[in-house]
């Protein structure tokens, strides 16, 4: 059972009291909205579905650990109505086409209606592999605008982060994820940054969790301390950046 001690924030999610001082609460996959009579099986924030807003990290060692929660968080946002969208290198389209069939999703009607949707190489803003966080953040800002436009209930987005960044322009990186907390609770959105710490330092992995409100590691969903400790304000964080 993952406790959590609730902390003073300028977060809504925590102003709101979600999580009683000492209090435990169930966290990782369960019951999150409902579509008529059926409850949709979606992530859930310390017992309670996700909301509008919300940005989180999940940080995994396997495969087994990465599916367990991208698959889940995918489909429930198709059976929510929400735009999905998957932020992955192009190798990764029918992997992630085919979890999501395996749980249920008619993919190909998603696709077609552009309610699934996949941003890779071709589709997003970054040109000769050079990053640039204000440019990214405008990007995520239209993109939840239009899915609101078009119809959709928000926009629900996970983006397998790292493939797209040169580690030159992790700094870049990291601003981005400072300041896309405070863009996001004026949205219709929802993102999850997946990271494999396979792949990263362990300095790079707590400047990470430093910029996300929540956090997944493994099944378990949390509020952050670490991002509370530090006031979750991209001004007071991104000195520290570089």
């Amino acid at each position: 059972m993952v406790t959590h001690r609730r902390c003073e924030s300028t977060n809504g999610r925590h102003a709101a009291g979600r999580v009683g001082y000492n209090e435990e609460r169930p966290a990782g996959i369960g019951e999150g909205e409902r579509v008529g009579e059926q409850a949709v099986r979606d992530v859930t924030v310390t017992g309670s579905p996700l909301a509008m807003g919300d940005h989180m990290i999940v940080v995994y060692r396997s495969e087994q650990q990465r599916w367990g929660i991208l698959t889940p968080f995918l489909a429930a946002g198709l059976r929510l109505g929400q735009r999905t969208a998957v932020i992955c290198p192009d190798t990764s389209i029918e992997a992630v086409r085919d979890s999501l069939a395996e749980d249920g999703i008619d993919v190909a009607a998603t696709l077609e209606s552009r309610q699934l949707q996949f941003m890779g190489p071709m589709e997003l803003p970054v040109r000769a592999g050079a990053f640039e966080d204000e440019t990214m953040t405008r990007y995520i800002r239209a993109q939840a605008e239009a899915a609101q436009m078009e119809g959709f209930n928000g926009l629900r987005v996970a983006s397998e982060t790292p493939w797209f960044v040169n580690q030159a322009d992790m700094g870049k990186l990291l601003r981005f994820e400072a300041r896309l907390t405070g863009e996001l609770h004026q949205l219709p959105a929802i993102m999850m940054c997946l990271y494999d710490m396979r792949q990263l330092t362990p300095g790079i992995v707590t400047d990470l969790l430093g910029t996300h409100p929540l956090v997944v590691i493994g099944d378990h969903v949390v509020e952050n301390e670490l991002y509370v400790a530090q006031g979750g304000a991209a001004d007071e964080y991104l000195p520290r950046l570089h």
